[in-house]
């Protein structure tokens, strides 16, 4: 879904031009056009941020012109607030991007003052952020970054010969279009893999 989105904006970001829905009668007073671009769980999957894989020439360029994406990340939920112990809202917090860390890329902070509360009556937790140490802790030799997720190669094999990772437990909390492609990429590999293991013990 993320890839889709970013190939429509790809599409229409050449076709947008800033005098286009303004007054053309002479003498009239120019009125001002806005672009407005929201994008579902972008993370930092853009060029101009440093993702090799993803092209996106047009976000890239404006951005090189200066243009400041101050809402490219969600809202972070703080709390939920109750009234006897029923759910009466969720607070959350703006975000924006802050200084570069020691990979280079700017991480989201908090906007001081920001805060604001979603009037709800139910609120439903229905993603995972981090990687269950259930499943790598029954495999204390597997190599885990420092968020606990699993380090393979570009085949999606880890330092165990003939164990693969994707999805996940190998990303972080990422989308399933792109567990998908490491579950092909993996099977791919898995494949390779046993069939030059049974050529060695055939030969």
């Amino acid at each position: 879904m993320n890839r889709l989105l970013l190939l429509l904006l790809c599409i229409l970001l050449p076709n947008f031009h800033p005098a286009r829905g303004a007054d053309q009668t002479p003498g009239a007073k120019a009125t001002p056009n806005v672009l407005f671009i929201a994008i579902g769980d972008l993370r930092d999957w853009v060029g101009y941020l440093g993702d090799k894989q993803v092209k996106t020439p047009n976000l890239d360029r404006l951005a090189a012109r200066g243009v400041a994406f101050t809402r490219g990340f969600c809202a972070s939920p703080c709390c939920n607030p109750s009234r006897t112990a029923l759910c009466t809202g969720l607070k959350c917090v703006r975000m924006q991007l802050g200084e570069p860390d020691a990979s280079g890329r700017a991480r989201p902070i908090v906007i001081p003052g920001s805060e604001f509360v979603v009037p709800c009556d139910v609120v439903v937790v229905a993603i995972g952020t981090r990687a269950n140490p259930l499943l790598t802790a029954t495999c204390p030799d597997l190599k885990l970054n420092k968020w606990g997720n699993i380090i393979v190669d570009d085949k999606c094999m880890t330092n165990l010969p003939g164990v693969f990772a994707g999805g996940d437990i190998v990303r972080g909390a990422a989308t399933v279009i792109l567990a998908m492609g490491d579950g092909k990429r993996a099977a791919k590999a898995m494949d390779q893999y046993l069939r030059s293991a049974a050529a060695e013990q055939s030969a």
